[in-house]
């Protein structure tokens, strides 16, 4: 739970690290007052997971630009973010190619969400 998130704000080093962790989570707090209340939040290593009381996952990443590669392809299949629904908050924007492979993984994307 939120003991989680503490943990890893402590742990955390290195500014850019911390920004991609509070700027996630603030993605991650929009979510829950506009779009629909998180039950409970725990982390996926340095990605925030808000998680709906339906159990839906809502995962949130202060990137400024997806790439497929093999660690998104690593990401989009973690188990511990298996849910029936599985949503992907992204602060900037995705590459054509990560937006179609994440979404045949199961994803809905909400891409370039940085204010």
């Amino acid at each position: 739970g939120i003991e989680s998130v503490v943990a890893t704000a402590a742990a955390v080093q290195g500014e850019s690290r911390v920004r991609f962790l509070l700027e996630s989570l603030a993605l991650l707090a929009a979510h829950h007052q506009k779009e629909g209340k998180l039950a409970a939040i725990r982390m996926s290593n340095l990605v925030p997971v808000g998680v709906a009381a339906d159990g839906r996952v809502i995962a949130a990443l202060a990137i400024d630009y997806a790439t497929w590669d093999k660690d998104a392809a690593a990401f989009a299949q973690r188990k511990d973010l298996a849910a029936k629904g599985r949503t992907l908050l992204v602060a900037g924007k995705m590459s054509p190619r990560a937006l179609k492979e994440l979404e045949k993984a199961g994803w809905t994307v909400k891409a370039g969400l940085r204010a």
